[in-house]
């Protein structure tokens, strides 16, 4: 069982005003009406965070490096925390996570198409842009006995009784890492421009700014990343060798981890809390 059997409705792009359920004594109710409930409360939160934070990071996700002693960086360490993703789902990391950066180098060289991304992507100095990104996922636990549903008869059928909002961080190696940063965070006030910008250019859903069922991507995005993921960091490691399998390797060197090119979602409160002390 995969979550992609549990596809997120937030992801679609609105069309009309979203429905609330409406009670009455003796109406029938069946699973769709109470998963119509959750979309309806998660799908305007949702839209609150996006529209009143944007997107970025909240709290926390702090990318580290973990030495491998003497061999190439072992791991690459996420630190717990909070972010808000560009369809305005909460991304918590509620601990820290590893990668394995010797794991993914060795899935990308056996793949003919992320290797020739990679060789494309290398400049000179042989150093490769790795973007650190992490998205929403949805995580299907606690098997529990139940109706079969489609066209299927059977006695022993079973459905998750939770959906677990999750996180997946994954790397993807950037092909244009000259692109321009994001700002740090929006200013706090609005000025002439940002206002007209938001009567102009402000609605994203169900308008020009989706594709299909996903909005469209961000300049961190780069090609074939999904467009809902959140971007972390930026490493920037060393790869040797030609261009067969073989003879890629990943360097023995430090690997640079620049976090401040990450967006960050403004915080509140400096605004209304003075600094400590005063």
């Amino acid at each position: 069982m995969s979550s992609e059997e549990y596809a997120d409705p937030l992801v679609a792009p609105a069309s009309e005003g979203p429905d609330r359920l409406h009670y009455a004594i003796g109406m029938m109710l069946d699973a769709e009406d109470f998963a119509d409930e959750q979309r309806y409360h998660r799908g305007r939160l949702a839209r609150a965070l996006r529209y009143l934070f944007g997107t970025g990071t909240v709290a926390g996700l702090n990318v580290e490096e973990q030495p491998g002693g003497g061999a190439p960086t072992e791991e690459i360490r996420v630190t717990a925390g909070l972010a808000i993703d560009p369809l305005g789902r909460l991304l918590e990391l509620p601990r820290a996570v590893c990668m394995d950066l010797g794991r993914w180098f060795d899935a990308v060289v056996a793949d003919d198409d992320q290797r020739a991304l990679l060789l494309d992507a290398r400049g000179g100095d042989d150093m490769v842009t790795v973007d650190v990104f992490a998205r929403f996922c949805v995580c299907p636990r606690g098997l529990t006995p139940a109706f079969a549903t489609g066209p299927y008869d059977a006695l022993d059928a079973a459905q998750p009784s939770r959906l677990r909002d999750g996180v997946e961080v994954f790397l993807a190696i950037r092909t244009n890492p000259a692109f321009e940063p994001p700002p740090a965070s929006p200013p706090l006030w609005d000025d002439a421009g940002i206002r007209a910008a938001r009567r102009i250019h402000g609605w994203r859903e169900g308008s020009d700014a989706w594709s299909q069922d996903l909005p469209d991507a961000l300049p961190e995005h780069g090609d074939d990343v999904d467009p809902t993921a959140v971007m972390l960091a930026r490493l920037a490691v060393k790869v040797t060798g030609a261009g067969d399998p073989e003879s890629l390797t990943l360097a023995a060197e430090a690997v640079g981890v620049e976090n401040d090119i990450r967006r960050m979602v403004p915080a509140i409160g400096p605004i209304i809390r003075p600094p400590s002390g005063v």
